[in-house]
């Protein structure tokens, strides 16, 4: 009955994944909530390839995060280049 078209994900489930199976499950079971609903799934505070390989195999469509850049100015922000993939995320080791 709420206007939610998006689930986020807190930083604090993926900031231990690889270490902590709690948040890798809890990361999954948000995932399959958000398919289940029809709702885009939003990981927060990525910082490394393997937690951004774990967010999308786990079904994250959107991610967000230091791995694709730390916060700049205005000034800075023309001369930024994001980290670029020479394949899926989803495939990066």
């Amino acid at each position: 009955m709420l206007p939610i078209d998006r689930l986020k994900i807190d930083r604090s489930f993926i900031q231990n994944l690889g270490m902590d199976r709690n948040g890798a499950a809890i990361v999954e079971a948000v995932a399959g909530i958000g398919r289940s609903l029809g709702l885009e799934v939003l990981a927060e505070g990525v910082e490394t390839p393997a937690q951004l390989r774990q967010v999308t195999l786990a079904g994250c469509q959107f991610v967000q995060g230091f791995y694709f850049g730390r916060p700049m100015t205005a000034d800075a922000l023309p001369a930024y280049r994001p980290p670029s993939f020479d394949r899926p995320p989803a495939l990066i080791a």
